[in-house]
């Protein structure tokens, strides 16, 4: 029981201490994540942060242990940013690990806010099993964020338990595994009970992760099935020019001559990745260019394909889109990218005052945002289906994915450029676009620039990856099952489990400090006086 009681101390050394250990359980959630994926200490990575919370002297000082976590597990696993910000941005090395710094002590805040909420709950006797996931889920729900990422992520690779997904979205796991942790917690502190319900409420979850799978393994095979080829460009991204025109129609001969190779090896369908045909062309284009242009995309292949670009006219910003290409040459339907990227797609700046632009730095790019998801229409084989698009980090968002889930597709399909943040983030993205599947219950296949290009199943297993190669275009040729995506309960209500764990958090954890308030405090009516009336009044107690 020292041990327990070690984190109240208010020593140096033992405030020093309870900094490493904070710093550590952050480093465990690094680990228990892709790219390293040691899922199982995933179920415990909280614990220890539980506990500094739990047995620090004041709150304050419980926040700022549980902020040192949350910073820490950012500050490694998100290091990319910073150079995502100097070699894609433009900017000193210095402002680039400054920008990381200042993010990951933002995304820190989730833990600081959990932790204060957690005292609150444990103030009124809630067990940590029970307090750890509502007040965790409720600030993964409230805190906006560049990059939206969730601890669930360290799940992915455990498609039992991820099913509960398509109930309650991401937050569901991030509960389960948060639960585990305090459940931990309160044996240590000797109190069964709450370990005993949580095992039953996990046996639960992971006996309807069976079942589900099992049904999602059956309606596949039942479906209509397909070859899919994936297309990385093989060209890595960059703010500058791509080249000239003999380099540019050299990297669209080359995606023409592997589309060929693929149509040879089976393929029905072919996607290329984000932006990967290198030229810009019209936004409103309705047939493909014609047969005597250099530029026309269909040359060499004769069946359907997605195709990755940028679209616009002389004027204006451009849109990040996926274009449905028909076997008659015909642009069957057009995805604008709705959901962009801050910095690099998005600039508030810019929008706002146009005239800036000219002093932003080389990154900071502006596209055009389209208004809403939409189906891609492809004929396989005689018939028609439709295809949920996602562009770039879309497929990272719970809000894409029930947007094309009211649609019905038969596929997801994400395009995305990678290779602006280095060899770690491909794999984390990897790992959160898993959820799509589950949410939408839709196969889902990733065309990406630089790999690595994949495959994930409507029962959110990875099927298949391909290398992480630049340089010449890589083709991943998959079997696909065409479901009818969507209908899931998750996509129907959207995130009221979040919000169910938001709204109460914030009510207990406030209502106390509402309480206090001066301005808060009811006006009781002096002796004599009327209701309403000028009489003096005084303050309750």
């Amino acid at each position: 029981m020292i041990i327990l009681e070690f984190p109240a101390r208010t020593d140096r050394r033992a405030t020093l201490a309870c900094l490493g250990i904070a710093a550590f359980a952050g480093l465990l959630w690094v680990v228990a994540s892709p790219p390293i994926g040691w899922w199982p200490v995933g179920w415990i990575a909280l614990t220890p942060t539980l506990w500094l919370v739990d047995r620090a002297p004041t709150t304050r000082r419980a926040a700022l242990y549980a902020w040192i976590s949350g910073s820490t597990a950012s500050l490694v696993g998100f290091r990319w940013i910073a150079t995502l910000l100097a070699t894609q941005g433009g900017l000193p090395w210095p402002v680039g690990l400054l920008g990381v710094l200042i993010l990951s002590a933002y995304h820190g805040l989730v833990m600081f806010f959990m932790a204060r909420a957690i005292r609150a709950l444990r103030h009124r006797k809630w067990p940590m099993a029970a307090a750890a996931p509502l007040a965790l889920v409720a600030f993964e729900k409230l805190l906006p964020e560049v990059f939206p990422y969730f601890l669930a992520i360290s799940q992915s690779p455990v498609p039992i338990a991820i099913q509960v997904a398509d109930l309650a979205g991401p937050y569901a796991v991030t509960a389960m595994i948060a639960a585990s942790a305090g459940a931990i917690y309160d044996g240590c502190m000797r109190r069964r009970r709450p370990g005993a319900i949580t095992a039953l409420a996990l046996a639960a979850a992971l006996g309807y992760g069976a079942i589900r799978m099992h049904q999602i393994d059956l309606a596949r095979a039942a479906a209509p099935h397909a070859k899919v080829a994936l297309i990385s460009s093989g060209v890595a991204a960059s703010t500058s020019d791509r080249g000239d025109r003999e380099t540019l129609l050299d990297q669209l001969a080359k995606l023409q001559q592997s589309t060929a190779a693929a149509e040879a090896a089976g393929a029905e369908l072919t996607v290329w990745s984000e932006a990967a045909y290198p030229i810009l062309l019209p936004h409103e284009l309705t047939h493909d260019l014609a047969e005597r242009s250099p530029y026309r995309i269909r040359r060499g292949f004769t069946g359907p394909a997605i195709i990755g670009a940028l679209t616009g006219g002389r004027t204006g910003a451009p849109w990040n889109s996926a274009l449905s290409l028909g076997t008659d040459d015909r642009i069957l339907a057009r995805h604008d990218k709705v959901h962009r990227v801050l910095g690099s797609e998005y600039n508030p700046i810019v929008e706002w005052w146009p005239s800036a632009e000219s002093w932003m730095p080389s990154g900071a790019g502006h596209l055009a945002a389209g208004d809403e998801a939409v189906a891609l229409p492809v004929v396989i084989r005689g018939a028609a289906y439709q295809l949920g698009a996602m562009i770039c980090f879309e497929d990272i968002l719970p809000v894409s994915g029930r947007a094309l889930a009211a649609l019905h597709p038969n596929l997801l399909v994400n395009l995305t450029e990678d290779s602006w943040f280095g060899p770690d983030e491909p794999w984390q993205h990897l790992g959160l676009a898993v959820f799509r599947a589950v949410e939408v219950r839709a196969d889902l296949v990733r065309a990406v620039n630089l790999g690595p290009s994949s495959m994930v199943d409507a029962a959110g297993r990875i099927v298949a990856t391909g290398p992480m190669i630049g340089g010449a275009p890589q083709t991943l040729l998959v079997d696909v099952a065409l479901v009818d995506g969507g209908g899931t309960v998750y996509a129907a209500i959207g995130d009221v489990f979040a919000w169910g764990c938001a709204i109460p958090t914030l009510g207990l954890w406030l209502w106390p400090w509402l309480r206090r308030r001066r301005w808060w405090r009811p006006l009781q009516h002096a002796p004599g006086s009327a209701p309403g009336g000028r009489g003096r009044r005084k303050r309750t107690r």
